[in-house]
């Protein structure tokens, strides 16, 4: 049986997409047809200008990636780094508590789930 269901989704689709390339090929909107409108846009200097800017975005985050996965990490090769001591600002007893419960009502609890923002 489940094949049959699989069979008959394949079948719509096809279907589908067939109308679909008809209408974009042969089907007039407003003085051209939808697969022309495409190409119009495509070959506008503001298309061009996109698609750089596109691929070298693409460029900069495959490097970016590259490096991530070839360089070791440095916290998993490296020494523990020393403890960097007292904060430098002081807070007030009654700030600090305030703090602890902001802190608090931002984490997530079994009874309430995951904080909002």
């Amino acid at each position: 049986m489940g094949w049959v269901l699989s069979l008959l989704r394949l079948a719509v689709w096809s279907l589908a997409m067939t109308a679909f390339v008809w209408f974009a090929l042969t089907v007039p909107v407003g003085s051209r047809t939808l697969w022309r409108h495409a190409r119009a846009i495509a070959g506008t200097h503001e298309a061009e200008v996109l698609a750089e800017g596109t691929r070298e975005e693409a460029l900069r985050a495959a490097d970016w990636l590259r490096r991530q996965l070839t360089e070791p990490a440095a916290e998993a090769t490296g020494p523990a780094p020393a403890s960097a001591g007292r904060p430098m600002e002081s807070l007030a007893p009654g700030d600090r508590d305030d703090l602890r419960r902001t802190i608090r009502a931002g984490s997530p609890s079994p009874e309430r789930g995951p904080a909002r923002r």
